[in-house]
């Protein structure tokens, strides 16, 4: 991703026609009417697996969609794990009687558990061991996303998700993998002389796609990816091309945290520093790419404090007025809804606007 990203230079964001310093109004912190959600509008908080379980955080974030003008809720509903069914079911019930849309996450192919169950579909390295991505002692196992086994387990959990009573389905990490060894990488089923990874993945989406709308019509489909797919059409390795994208999926949400991207991106030296030009830039050329398409554009937002990954500056604190910048760079574009990522489920309300009633 550094690459990629520290090329996208100020040529190409002058290109854009938009400019470094935003003429940015906080209108996200006034009042705002209590809308009636719909995939279009979600402005969501977001219940990691580790708090799925933890009364305490749910009525946290109840909380907040009662109070605010957050609407919407992402529930892990599996990441490296087996879904707490009951669980997902009571939580879509709680959240739903305030009105709230629910998104069930399902992270696809990096799956730890299913690596260890079926080892055969499970990607290795050349000494027979299960390939990692980030640290080995982190465990991150990945199943091999040409494997129909893989395939059609995650379009099984996905109806389970529906089944629990979820408005929308969310898929991440439904590429093939990127931070490990890349140059020691044995997979079961892909073969690079038979097919190609975008291939591979546009056949897993429109099968996806068709299954569960044979399962349950009524359920949205949506699906995380990095920023850079958005910003470039496609990033090599992967197997998204975001063109394709917008056939198989009712939203897609980038994830272009201002932190993740190269030193020099957008013509400046620490995107970090500039919160609305990195969301209006990305997004518009998401935009762009997406005419004609059905999908419509629903961002992650980074709603969390880190220095730069390329140490491109110091730590810069996400405030309520940075957060709300990164949201106002969609809003400029006609993008109505955000997500706040938080790793722990720690939200900067203010973002949201107090809700009032509009009965």
């Amino acid at each position: 991703m550094k690459q990629l990203a520290g090329v996208l230079c100020l040529s190409v964001f002058l290109f854009l026609g938009i400019h470094i310093q935003s003429s940015f109004a906080a209108t996200t912190t006034a009042e705002v009417l209590k809308i009636t959600p719909t995939y279009e509008n979600i402005r969501a908080v977001y219940l990691t697996s580790g708090y799925v379980s933890s009364d305490k955080k749910v009525n946290e974030l109840l909380n907040i969609i009662r109070t605010t003008g957050a609407n919407g809720v992402v529930i892990d509903f599996k990441d490296s794990n087996i879904p707490k069914i009951e669980r997902m079911k009571y939580l879509t019930a709680l959240f739903k009687k305030e009105g709230t849309y629910t998104i069930a996450r399902i992270v696809a192919f990096q799956d730890t558990y299913l690596a260890r169950n079926h080892p055969d579909s499970a990607i290795k390295n050349s000494t027979g061991e299960f390939w990692y991505s980030g640290k080995k002692e982190w465990q991150r196992y990945w199943m091999d996303p040409a494997s129909l086994f893989s395939q059609f387990y995650v379009i099984e959990i996905a109806k389970q998700a529906a089944d629990a009573g979820f408005d929308e389905v969310q898929l991440d990490y439904v590429r093939f993998p990127t931070d490990g060894d890349m140059n020691d990488m044995v997979y079961p089923f892909y073969d690079p002389a038979k097919t190609t990874k975008t291939k591979v993945m546009n056949e897993f989406f429109a099968r996806f796609d068709q299954k569960l709308f044979e399962h349950n019509p009524n359920v949205r489909t949506s699906i995380d990816i990095f920023g850079n797919v958005m910003t470039y059409g496609n990033v090599s390795g992967i197997g998204q091309d975001f063109a394709s994208l917008g056939d198989y999926f009712d939203v897609i949400s980038p994830m272009p945290y201002p932190s993740h991207y190269g030193c020099g991106a957008f013509g400046v030296q620490d995107p970090t520093a500039y919160p609305y030009t990195v969301y209006y830039a990305t997004q518009k050329k998401g935009l762009d790419f997406l005419k004609g398409k059905k999908a419509i554009i629903r961002p992650w937002v980074q709603d969390f404090s880190i220095t730069s990954i390329y140490k491109c500056g110091p730590l810069i604190s996400y405030t309520q007025k940075r957060v709300s910048e990164e949201i106002q760079g969609g809003t400029d574009l006609g993008i109505k809804g955000f997500m706040l990522w938080n790793a722990s489920s720690n939200f900067t309300k203010g973002v949201f606007g107090q809700k009032i009633s509009n009965q």
